[in-house]
């Protein structure tokens, strides 16, 4: 997936480079790789330049899922107990 056409216009117009899954060299030099799934580890190795961009990160389901989050503030309310009292 390409991303959301707006988004990916504004950014190739602003001269970043996408990056070419079919690319069978694996070109390095990208700004932005967009994807639906999440990154696997090897692909999170991929980006080696602080310029390279990604659309997911490592762990952020766990404040981007329902379930998960509600897990967290459960956890940070035994921890920090009225602090966290506001679910």
């Amino acid at each position: 997936d390409k991303g959301p056409p707006v988004i990916r216009d504004v950014l190739l117009q602003r001269g970043w480079e996408e990056y070419d899954e079919d690319d069978a060299n694996g070109n390095q030099h990208f700004n932005m790789w967009w994807k639906t799934a999440r990154f696997t580890p090897s692909q999170l190795a991929s980006c080696h330049y602080p310029y390279q961009r990604i659309n997911h990160f490592p762990k952020s389901s766990e404040i981007t899922r329902k379930d998960s989050l509600l897990r967290n503030l459960r956890r940070m309310r035994g921890i920090y107990g009225q602090l966290y009292d506001f679910i």
